[in-house]
């Protein structure tokens, strides 16, 4: 048996005393199994014995016990079983049980096998000659009885009746009807939304499930179950109100996500006036979306995605290839590997490649007054693939790619061209902004670094 602390062997003698103010009242169903620790007794006032078993295996009983309808006379619990074998020392072992916890019942169990037409036609001789019940035996007459029946009684396995009543109530589906049942299975239903939402720590709603599921709890407890029922209409209710909540909130938290990896760039960068700004519209909007402020967390996303798409050409380093499509045909690789491995690399051959870098760097030159227009543009996408191609240029040359910086000139040409020409009118009102004119400074400091770079 299971050793257990005083305060615990009290607890469960206010939960039996509990059950059995119930069973007093009105007899119900039960089963009652030895266990490693005395007993395990399960009562309902309409689940079958059957189902009953089963519940006292779950919490622990073993296959030996007694099952059938109990009720109470004082002190005396009175169990009618439906099964045949019934241990022998079972009312001991119950009244251990319950005296440990602080109880003084007794057990108490009718013949099973009883003839109930002579009980009802005699009654007065059944009290004077045999009684119905058979009385807990003595520990004297318990130690003296002969042991080759519990050998028997542990050699074979209990064996469930079901009573008449019982057989009806199963082939009509009764148990289904169960209030009890009916509720476990909604809560059942329930508890992936429940989890949910208490999952949400930073939730507003959460104290109030925890309060309406512990009115639930209590009713279940008390078999209120009309009660009951009304506390999960409850608690389906919040977890509506929650659903619908978060219909309109996860729109921002998604567009939050979509730019976590730019926000945390520019935080880190060496921008420090930026990286200030965005870490407060960050807490901005934090505080907007969990208070429900749909106008301001939307307010606070937008100016998040500007101050990104201020910074997009001048703090990220993007793939030229990648991005815009000029794929690496390895000239760069092999105009190096010619040089190192050809020795008698022809004097003119040398000659003609310096004329092309020539060329092309002072292609680049004429066509920078375009790109300082195209660099005024409005059009952010533009804006950021002409400072892409110009830096993709700048390191295809230094690099002695001129393969690769003759691809991208007749990229950006035709690009700043067009730009040039849809953008004149504007510049005055790009101008204006002034974080556009940082990042036009910013970019024409850039253009001018990639001038001292292509000539050295």
């Amino acid at each position: 048996m299971a050793n257990k602390s005083p305060a615990e062997l009290k607890s469960e003698g206010v939960e039996l005393k509990a059950v059995l103010a119930k069973v007093k009242k009105k007899q119900h169903n039960c089963a009652m199994l030895m266990s490693k620790d005395g007993i395990v007794l399960e009562v309902h006032l309409k689940k079958s014995p059957e189902v009953l078993v089963k519940a006292a295996k779950k919490a622990g009983g073993m296959a030996k016990g007694v099952w059938g309808t109990i009720t109470m006379e004082g002190q005396v619990i009175i169990i009618d079983p439906i099964n045949d074998k019934i241990p022998g020392n079972l009312p001991k072992v119950a009244k251990k049980f319950f005296s440990e916890r602080g109880l003084k019942n007794r057990l108490e169990l009718k013949e099973p096998d009883g003839d109930a037409a002579a009980s009802a036609e005699a009654p007065a001789e059944e009290e004077s000659a045999a009684p119905t019940r058979r009385a807990a035996p003595e520990p004297e007459a318990e130690a003296a009885a002969p042991a080759p029946e519990a050998a028997a009684e542990e050699s074979a396995p209990a064996r469930g009746r079901a009573a008449p009543e019982d057989d009806a109530e199963a082939a009509a589906g009764g148990e289904e009807v169960d209030p009890r049942v009916a509720l476990e299975e909604r809560l059942e239903e329930l508890q992936p939304r429940i989890d949910t939402l208490l999952a949400d720590t930073a939730s507003l709603m959460i104290d109030g499930l925890k309060d309406t599921m512990g009115l639930f709890t209590r009713a279940m407890d008390d078999e209120l179950f009309e009660r009951a029922g009304e506390a999960l209409d409850k608690v389906t209710t919040v977890l509506d109100d929650y659903d619908g909540l978060m219909a309109e909130k996860q729109p921002f938290l998604d567009r939050m996500s979509a730019m976590a990896r730019n926000v945390a760039r520019i935080v880190s960068g060496a921008d420090d006036t930026a990286a200030t700004a965005i870490a407060r519209f960050k807490r901005e909007f934090e505080y907007a979306v969990e208070n429900n402020e749909w106008y301001s967390s939307g307010e606070k996303l937008d100016q998040m995605e500007a101050l990104i798409g201020e910074h997009a050409s001048t703090d990220e380093e993007p793939d030229v290839e990648d991005e815009l499509g000029v794929e690496d045909d390895g000239s760069a690789e092999a105009e190096t590997s010619a040089t190192e491995n050809d020795d008698s690399e022809d004097a003119s051959a040398s000659e003609s490649a310096g004329d092309d870098r020539s060329r092309l760097v002072d292609a680049f030159k004429t066509l920078t007054p375009q790109i300082k227009t195209a660099l005024k543009s409005g059009d952010k996408d533009s804006v950021k693939k002409v400072g892409m191609l110009a830096k993709g240029f700048a390191k295809a040359i230094k690099g002695g790619d001129l393969a690769k910086s003759q691809k991208i000139m007749d990229i950006l040409e035709p690009m700043v061209a067009q730009a040039s020409e849809s953008n004149q009118s504007a510049d005055a009102n790009v101008q204006a902004k002034g974080g556009r004119l940082k990042q036009l400074k910013q970019m024409r400091t850039r253009i001018a670094s990639l001038f001292k770079e292509m000539q050295q």
